[in-house]
């Protein structure tokens, strides 16, 4: 009972217990600010469902590669503005290419400020075609 009451047992268990309280502390703040950008970088759109996830997997990696073809900075040897525009547009694929609704509004942009868009949309054309609600009927 003498060795439980030693000050520098109690000096040290006070010290631990401060400690795991800044350390937990921590841990709830750095979560706190996770929470809060997470929230902020939110859009208010569609919720996700089975099919967008089916999308993203399947979907998204064929029309990365056909924005990256359209997009590609080679094309644009002799139009530096546009070069500068289209890597700045991969970037942002790159950081989204698995997000195709993402890649679809991307792809619009980049058909708003003048880029040929011709393999991307052939891609859509195609996945469009592919839905189960779209039954392409022949005469």
């Amino acid at each position: 009972m003498t060795n439980l009451l030693n000050p520098s047992i109690v000096f040290y268990f006070g010290l631990f217990e401060l400690i795991f309280i800044i350390i937990l502390l921590s841990i709830i703040r750095h979560q706190a600010k996770k929470l809060r950008i997470v929230k902020d970088n939110s859009q208010p759109s569609k919720p996700a469902t089975g099919g967008d996830l089916f999308d993203n997997i399947t979907k998204s990696a064929e029309l990365v590669k056909a924005i990256r073809v359209d997009l590609h900075e080679s094309k644009f040897i002799h139009q530096p503005d546009k070069q500068t525009q289209s890597s700045e547009l991969l970037s942002r694929v790159g950081q989204k290419e698995r997000a195709y609704r993402h890649l679809i509004q991307m792809m619009k942009e980049a058909e708003t400020k003048g880029f040929e868009m011709k393999k991307s949309r052939a891609v859509l054309e195609k996945h469009k075609s592919e839905e189960p609600g779209n039954t392409i009927q022949s005469d």
